[in-house]
């Protein structure tokens, strides 16, 4: 009895033995696909905080005292070549303005990125004021 039993547990484990196979060629390219999707949007997530930064940056060396907008411009622009952007529609702003009678720097940096997995462009706009030295 014990023969049999054992007998018939080999032969099913024999005809389920391609089962995994099929299982995983079903998955595998809905987990390669989620890969790719996850890694595209950790991209977008880096290039925005680094968009963040070029903008903190430059904001923050416009409000310094004796700088000139160009000089902002330039370490914003410096900083987003360094950072991989290329030039493919780049705008960065410079100017005062005054909010509840302080004089503050204004930087404003718009970037587009393409992204390959979806083939569209998204723009990237981030903006950061800094107290200007210069009213102090």
């Amino acid at each position: 009895m014990r023969y049999i039993r054992s007998l018939r547990r080999r032969q099913r484990d024999s005809r389920d033995r391609g089962s995994q196979t099929v299982g995983f060629s079903l998955v595998a390219p809905l987990l390669a696909l989620l890969a790719v999707l996850v890694m595209q949007i950790v991209g977008l997530v880096t290039c925005r905080v680094t968009v963040a930064l070029a903008t903190h940056e430059a904001a923050r060396i416009a409000a310094a005292q004796g700088s000139t907008a160009d000089s902002a411009r330039t370490a914003a622009n410096k900083y987003l070549v360094l950072s991989g952007f290329t030039s493919c529609g780049k705008v960065v702003r410079i100017y005062r303005k005054r909010e509840s009678g302080i004089l503050m720097a204004v930087a404003h940096v718009e970037q587009c990125l393409t992204v390959p997995f979806f083939g569209k462009q998204v723009r990237l706009v981030s903006e950061s004021s800094q107290v200007d030295e210069s009213d102090l």
